[in-house]
């Protein structure tokens, strides 16, 4: 499943819907199933209903960005690296391909690199609720849970309803628990 992974929310931002389908139908061609969760919204492959996808017409850098989050998703995340990174290559001002390359320098220990790319994705979009959501997790990742507490409740603020900002919310109060300390309460 691409954009719930190991914490993440790897939103598509910028693409219509026939976008996001398409890319999906790229990135799972070889994947069993109706549908699949893209960013947050649920849409359906048109492979599993004998669609046929012409990929030689969708832009360079939005293949690059499905390849990323298959890489991904599948725990690859140096090709996912190299994947988000040329997509920046092409396009510098691509929120989705920062985003996802932060998530994957988190998975392999380069907070530095990661802290390089949130801040890239912080210029160019702000501190949205799925951009804090992954920075609050890559805070849990490094044992700063102060920073995720704070980071979490944030993110929990601007979108109190998504399930991934929840889920993460979980983990950390999982882990604050098992130390000792009290469970972050959200209202």
């Amino acid at each position: 499943m691409l954009g719930a992974v190991a914490g993440y929310v790897v939103p598509i931002l910028r693409f219509s819907a026939l976008t996001c389908a398409l890319i999906s139908a790229l990135a799972l061609s070889a994947c069993a199933g109706d549908g699949v969760l893209v960013g947050e919204s649920y849409i359906t492959d048109p492979f599993a209903q004998g669609g046929v996808v012409e990929t030689s017409a969708l832009p360079e850098t939005v293949k690059l960005v499905g390849e990323a989050k298959l890489q991904f998703s599948q725990g690859h995340y140096g090709l996912a690296i190299d994947a988000y990174s040329k997509s920046i290559e092409k396009d510098s001002l691509n929120p989705d391909a920062w985003l996802g390359l932060a998530a994957s320098y988190d998975q392999i220990g380069r907070f530095d690199q990661a802290d390089k790319a949130y801040g890239k994705v912080q210029e160019l979009i702000g501190p949205t609720p799925s951009v804090l959501n992954n920075l609050g997790y890559s805070y849990l990742l490094r044992g700063n849970l102060d920073k995720a507490r704070g980071t979490l409740a944030a993110a929990y603020h601007g979108d109190p309803g998504n399930p991934y900002i929840v889920n993460n919310i979980e983990i950390l109060n999982e882990r604050l628990v098992n130390l000792g300390h009290p469970p972050m309460v959200m209202n």
